[in-house]
């Protein structure tokens, strides 16, 4: 998918953010459940791309989500890129699906023009 999309990321409730010229950081010493990221995979009908270097990619309709794995293998985050009109409809499902308040919907500002 090419274009223009809208980041939003998914992190363990109260986990520390930083921006750094890497991009977005995020410490915690909590970890998103397997069972979440299933249950993500199945409410954004997500298929598998691949994975590397300690990333799995899915995508969906306009959507790529990547599920990023800590050294033991656990999810630290998810990252998602959501392209066009798909943006708002897909942070409202987000929305529904974080609801234990065990993890967090992180949507950078966008930047100024």
């Amino acid at each position: 998918m090419k274009g223009k999309y809208r980041t939003a990321f998914i992190v363990p409730e109260g986990a520390r953010k930083k921006l750094s010229d890497d991009g977005w950081e995020f410490e915690s010493a909590s970890r998103l459940s397997l069972d979440f990221k299933e249950r993500l995979i199945d409410h954004l009908d997500l298929s598998y791309l691949n994975e590397y270097l300690g990333i799995e990619a899915y995508c969906g309709a306009d959507l790529e989500v990547g599920f990023f794995y800590d050294d033991d293998h656990q999810v630290e985050f998810v990252h998602l890129k959501m392209y066009g009109d798909v943006q708002l409809n897909t942070l409202e499902l987000l929305g529904e699906l974080v609801v234990d308040g065990s993890f967090e919907l992180f949507v950078p500002a966008e930047p100024e023009k």
